[in-house]
């Protein structure tokens, strides 16, 4: 397994857990908006292509219903439900901001509306996305800070991969938009970085395949000052998502990515890092293991739970880590309706550290909850 592609489902996310896996297995044979109904299954792939034709034919609403329908007709698919409905929002996206229309695949819409508005919408994105947002408030806090979560990913993609500078007009935001927009910006140039990892090398700037974005790889000395150097509102999220960055550059020599931890500057900051390397640590235990997520049965869940407890036990900050993995791990077994039978035992297996694991894990039921 290379450590370019690995655990890409479990990056620590306000909303976007359901990237964890292929869709089912069977491929349906017709994809036409007019020849759906005569379809006896149709698979992740499948869904999207009528998705699409949808947005064209029908609008973006009839869309967003036909998914809805599809994941509510076979729940199998709520694993790449997000991922469709990202999709669709970038088609619906791309002569403007439409009418907002609610999904129940954790935002994915939304998400994916903003992407095409970032890509169209150069220096004047951040302006006309927050002023989009605002309008959201109407159907309550959550969605509108999901709003600004999908700023974050388009900032980072209208500024063309800059990371430092996304995170700087994050924090020009007002307050309660910081976090989720600096976490967005985390997040975009992550899946940057992994999309066109091998045709980068790093510190150079390349053309990416959407469109004139380009991607810049930061180099692990860029990484290593990333979150020092970020204004003080978005040194929080920042440390908390570096991680994903420092393991594409350190691997398994973990205790070098633990400087970034050690030389943060405030308290906050270093419980951040530390939560953050939940995500170090399931990448770490998958790739020294052999496994691959979801479990297949009960043995390996034990064994997924097993690897990720040993790998936190490596570093001083247990119970974050702990918290961190459970949260992630949790959610995403959740948001893919796993079988209790193959979802990693984490809490029961966590001993002295069972309450920081629970914390975990209820934050993910709650989070789950709400985005269906």
């Amino acid at each position: 397994m290379e450590n370019t592609k690995v655990a890409t489902h479990m990056l620590p996310v306000i909303v976007i857990v359901a990237v964890l896996g292929a869709g089912l297995a069977v491929l349906a044979t017709k994809t036409t908006h007019d020849e759906v109904g005569e379809q006896a299954t149709c698979d992740a792939a499948c869904v999207e292509r009528v998705a699409l034709e949808t947005v064209r034919v029908d609008g973006a609403a009839v869309a967003v219903a036909y998914v809805q329908t599809a994941v509510a007709e076979n729940p199998s698919l709520s694993i790449d439900c997000h991922d469709i409905m990202h999709a669709v929002g970038a088609e619906a996206g791309k002569l403007g901001f439409p009418e907002y229309e609610a999904d129940s695949c954790q935002y994915g819409y939304l998400h994916g509306v903003l992407q095409a508005r970032a890509e169209a919408g150069g220096r004047s994105f951040a302006g006309d996305a927050t002023a989009w947002c605002g309008t959201l408030d109407r159907n309550g806090a959550e969605l509108e800070i999901e709003c600004m979560h999908g700023v974050g990913h388009g900032i980072e993609v209208a500024t063309r991969g800059d990371l430092a500078e996304s995170l700087r007009q994050c924090a020009t935001l007002q307050n309660s938009w910081v976090e989720p927009c600096a976490n967005g910006a985390m997040m975009e140039h992550v899946a940057l970085e992994r999309q066109d990892g091998p045709f980068f090398k790093p510190g150079n700037a390349t053309e990416g395949a959407a469109g004139n974005v380009t991607r810049r790889m930061l180099t692990t000395e860029e990484v290593e000052d990333l979150c020092p150097a970020a204004p003080a509102e978005t040194r929080t999220p920042c440390y908390q998502l570096v991680w994903t960055l420092l393991y594409e550059r350190y691997g398994e020599d973990v205790e070098s990515a633990m400087q970034v931890c050690t030389r943060a500057r405030r308290e906050a900051e270093r419980a951040a890092c530390w939560r953050g390397f939940s995500t170090y640590a399931i990448e770490l235990a998958e790739v020294r293991n052999n496994l691959t997520w979801p479990p297949r049965n009960s043995e390996e869940a034990r064994l997924y739970a097993e690897a990720f407890l040993g790998e936190c036990a490596r570093q001083g900050e247990r119970g974050a880590c702990i918290e961190g993995g459970a949260y992630t791990t949790y959610a995403g077994a959740y948001a893919a309706d796993l079988d209790e039978a193959v979802i990693p035992p984490i809490c029961e297996l966590a001993m002295d550290l069972r309450e920081a694991c629970q914390r975990g894990r209820e934050r993910a039921a709650a989070m789950i909850a709400n985005a269906k």
